[in-house]
């Protein structure tokens, strides 16, 4: 026999009579300190990211003011936090920013995909470098793999942003706007 749920009524009724004191009870817990700390660290976190994207709109000759840098960054932090996956904010985010723009829509687009790029590439450098600190433990649980591979990801992705902020490959090999023009819309 399957047990019957309650009518809807019931279950927003024991929803609102358990649900607010059982998060109050939570939060209660939680040491101020602590809390405080986490709000700190996850503020300049977002303040960092409404920085480096707003340089990158910069680079591409778009001046949005802070404050609109701020809007749609948290805008694309909450599709971010409730949606499913991680695009959702920043798809968001570059039809915010191309709507704020009239001759430069792609360069507007583009600055969120750099923007995400070198937000991950900011993640792997801070991975590699926390290994340092905690070499032992790396070594102690067999996890030098791990390690490898980190410092290897970090190597090649320092690799392409530097080629990508030089100029790209052509800068570097002479044959590639040969080859590049043969590709489609190349």
């Amino acid at each position: 026999n399957k047990e019957q749920a309650p009518p809807r009524q019931e279950q927003w009724r024991y929803g609102w009579q358990y649900g607010p004191p059982a998060l109050w009870q939570t939060l209660r817990s939680v040491s101020p300190v602590a809390f405080g700390v986490s709000l700190a660290l996850m503020g300049g976190t977002l303040l960092l990211g409404m920085a480096r994207w707003r340089m990158v709109l910069r680079v591409q000759g778009l001046d949005l003011p802070f404050s609109r840098v701020a809007e749609i960054s948290l805008v694309a932090h909450f599709f971010n936090s409730f949606l499913l996956g991680t695009a959702g904010g920043d798809v968001m985010k570059a039809y915010c920013a191309a709507r704020e723009t009239h001759h430069q829509k792609t360069e507007a687009v583009v600055t969120v995909f750099v923007d995400r790029i070198l937000g991950l590439w900011a993640m792997l450098i801070f991975a590699t470098l926390m290994i340092l600190p905690n070499y032992a433990l790396f070594l102690q649980s067999g996890l030098r793999t791990s390690a490898a591979v980190i410092v290897a990801i970090t190597a090649v992705a320092s690799g392409f942003v530097f080629l990508a902020f030089r100029g790209g490959v052509s800068k570097q090999w002479s044959g590639a706007r040969t080859w590049l023009r043969r590709l489609p819309k190349g």
